[in-house]
């Protein structure tokens, strides 16, 4: 099979513009996993995680792609096939012989300035060029104890990566969230301050190369004040008092909410309990309302996240006018409130007595949310399938929740009193 690198690399490159999530340096199995998903929905050819990451040399591998699955990489970006992606790249010129010598000439030049820049670039960055290795590293973590805080064992073996290559790892999603480590060693600790489902990363010159789920449980709710770097944990009676989720006046008071601090979080979490429950088929229904009115919390943001293993879906709220700002994150598709209209989930919080009605629903087609019984997102794809794992709710400043429930179509349900 005719098969030329420098196509492949232009197909590569178009689908990462497509699938929006970032450079492909940086992806994860899970972002493969998804990849495969979309080109599987789109085309109906089904490619292996571990194809996709042959063909982005994200393992050792000395085979070419066959002919179908470059029909598929080709189809997703739009072309009828290979062949029809590979004319697109090649389109035929129209024959200029007067011009020649100075397109000649022209290109030489080019051709000796990319040659000074890659050697420069060379020059300043083979400390953090990609690391070959020969199979997947060993990288585990082990949670060593129940409740919060909690500190993980990590356990690798990187030595057969060269010396002076920079290795570290992640605790999460966020990258500034990495701790250096020798390559020499084979165990390192970290500290975690919430409850959560985290994949932590093994991180090689910037590149990861390994993953590992890190599942921090709660299976009680848990209030915190979101301070940073680390969290202040509250007692169950300065936040859970007849049948809701709130900061007593009391803890008000004890933590000079409002008046010696300007603008706080407060977080209420519960991981662990949702078992049966999974993200393409569920219904959750709740009640809540941020009844901060201090001055320095302004625009009375909430946010709801539905944790699941690898991510979480996070549904914003806040007052009408601060809609702007919102984010929504929907199965790792982040839709920003500057480029769409997120104006739906704006809530009037100062009308009295009346506490804003979420609902979410999800199913194998698709998923819809509504605030106030009206519509507000509709996410048109099927949803990835994964376990839920938790639940929380952070409140820009006070906040209220009175009610949750969890159903799905087998007729499983949960019900919080929040007793």
């Amino acid at each position: 099979m005719r098969f030329d690198t420098a196509h492949l690399e232009a197909c590569k490159q178009s689908i990462e513009t497509k699938f929006s999530q970032g450079s492909s340096t940086h992806w994860t199995t899970n972002d493969f996993n998804r990849l495969s998903e979309a080109i599987h929905q789109e085309t109906g050819v089904l490619l292996s995680v571990s194809t996709l990451k042959r063909i982005w040399e994200k393992v050792n591998h000395s085979s070419t792609p066959n002919q179908s699955t470059l029909n598929a990489l080709a189809k997703f970006v739009g072309a009828a096939d290979w062949r029809d992606f590979e004319k697109q790249q090649n389109p035929v010129a129209t024959k200029q012989p007067t011009a020649s010598v100075s397109k000649n000439v022209l290109w030489f030049g080019v051709v000796i300035v990319l040659i000074a820049a890659v050697a420069f670039g060379f020059q300043i960055s083979k400390d953090s060029e990609p690391v070959v290795l020969d199979d997947n590293p060993v990288f585990q973590g082990q949670v060593v104890s129940t409740g919060l805080p909690n500190s993980v064992v990590f356990t690798y073996d990187v030595t057969q990566i060269p010396e002076g290559a920079k290795v570290e790892i992640q605790q999460d999603w966020d990258r500034r969230k990495r701790f250096t480590v020798n390559r020499l060693d084979t165990v390192a600790t970290s500290i975690y301050y919430k409850p959560g489902f985290f994949e932590a990363k093994l991180v090689i010159n910037d590149s990861i190369y390994a993953e590992t789920d890190v599942v921090i449980k709660n299976n009680a709710w848990l209030g915190v004040i979101e301070d940073t770097p680390s969290p202040v944990y509250l007692e169950p009676s300065e936040y859970k008092e007849e049948g809701r989720l709130q900061l007593s006046q009391r803890a008000i008071e004890k933590y000079k909410l409002g008046s010696e601090k300007e603008r706080y979080w407060i977080g209420f979490y519960k991981v662990g309990s949702f078992p049966e429950f999974y993200t393409n088929d569920f219904e959750l229904e709740t009640q809540l309302t941020n009844i901060s009115k201090d001055g320095f919390n302004i625009c009375r943001n909430v946010r709801i996240a539905l944790l699941y293993e690898g991510g979480a879906l996070v549904v914003p709220l806040s007052l009408k006018g601060c809609s702007s700002e919102l984010s929504l994150l929907a199965f790792d598709e982040r839709i920003d409130g500057k480029t769409n209209d997120l104006s739906k989930f704006g809530i009037d919080f100062d009308v009295e007595n009346v506490l804003a009605q979420l609902q979410i629903i999800s199913h194998p087609k698709g998923m819809r949310i509504t605030v106030n019984g009206e519509t507000a997102f509709t996410y048109q794809k099927p949803p990835m399938e994964r376990p839920l794992v938790g639940i929380a709710f952070n409140f820009e400043g006070l906040g209220k929740v009175k009610s949750l429930s969890l159903r799905n179509a087998s007729g499983l349900e949960y019900r919080d009193s929040f007793e």
